[in-house]
C-alpha cells in the first residue's frame, strides 16, 4: 500500500497574519466575559483557581 507524503498544510510562501481586528476582539470578548466569571465565581464560592482552567483551555482553541 502507498502512502501519501504528508506536507505542510500552508505553503511557506504564504505570510498570514497574526493580530487581525477579528482576533483582537474576540480576545477582547472573551477576556471580559472571563473576568467576570472568575470574579464571580471567586466573589460567590470563594474559588477562583477553576476558571482559571477553563480560561487557558479556551484561550488555547
Amino acid at each position: 500500500m502507498a502512502q501519501k507524503q504528508a506536507g505542510p498544510f500552508v505553503p511557506a510562501e504564504v505570510e498570514m497574519r497574526e493580530a487581525t481586528p477579528r482576533a483582537l476582539a474576540l480576545g477582547v470578548i472573551m477576556a471580559v466575559f472571563m473576568g467576570a466569571a472568575n470574579a464571580y465565581l471567586g466573589l460567590k464560592a470563594g474559588m477562583t483557581i477553576a476558571a482559571t482552567y477553563t480560561t487557558a483551555v479556551v484561550g488555547m482553541a
